[in-house]
């Protein structure tokens, strides 16, 4: 079963949070996963955000001149198809579309400045 981009970055985080990379939000939060067959429940702290640099300018911020990524991983990606004018529009998203696995760079707040509004 593939990830979604949530637990893909979700489980990203917790790995850079773990080797020192990412802070923490100062929260707890239970996780829940499978191992050796069973159920397993833990209590761990939640890792900072982080984005890509597209994200962090639909939130409202712009990464910060000369700022590399902390991370470049792999996460789901959807491509528009090239319209065809003969064919007729249909309703379903990947009659539209596909998705692919495409490598991305991620940021975290302290990279990032709140975009000024005039």
């Amino acid at each position: 079963m593939a990830q979604t981009n949530a637990q893909i970055i979700f489980n990203e985080s917790l790995e850079l949070m773990n080797n020192g990379i990412l802070g923490t939000t100062g929260r707890k939060i239970t996780i829940s996963y499978e191992k050796n067959g069973e159920q397993v429940k833990e209590i761990v702290n939640e890792p900072e955000p982080i984005h890509t640099y597209a994200e962090w300018k639909r939130l409202g911020f712009q990464v910060n001149k000369g700022q590399k990524a902390i991370a470049s991983f792999t996460i789901w990606n959807f491509a528009e198809n090239k319209k065809d004018p003969e064919e007729e529009e249909q309703p379903s998203l990947m009659k539209n579309g596909h998705y692919y696995m495409k490598k991305a760079s991620f940021f975290k707040f302290s990279q990032v400045s709140a975009i000024a509004t005039a």
